[in-house]
């Protein structure tokens, strides 16, 4: 069993209640809030998941549009556009007010 109740081994990560409400808002933070990050900054995150032991990937494809985390259960490539979200491993960070994604722990 991984951090939050997920269990870490299929393909797919069943999210809490508490991690589906903070899903809906950063959904509709990249819907109604588009083009928050450079697409070099998105870019930089997703090859940070795409190294995680903790992203469930295609074995192929990599990060797909369905991939997610077994740590907080997020679809990588939407959480990833948001400026206000961060990995829950501290691998990268919201980004300070225009000022780009903070350094890498």
């Amino acid at each position: 069993m991984g951090c939050c109740g997920n269990k870490s081994g299929g393909s797919i990560v069943l999210p809490t209640v508490k991690q589906v409400g903070k899903g809906v808002v950063g959904l509709s933070k990249v819907i109604f809030q588009p083009k928050q990050l450079t697409d070099a900054m998105i870019t930089e995150r997703r090859a940070i998941c795409k190294e995680c032991s903790e992203s469930v990937k295609d074995p192929l494809f990599g990060i797909t549009a369905l991939s997610q985390c077994r740590l907080c259960a997020c679809v990588i490539k939407l959480k990833t556009m948001s400026a206000t979200e961060e990995c829950p491993m501290g691998k990268w960070k919201a980004v300070n007010q225009g000022k780009g994604v903070r350094e890498r722990t």
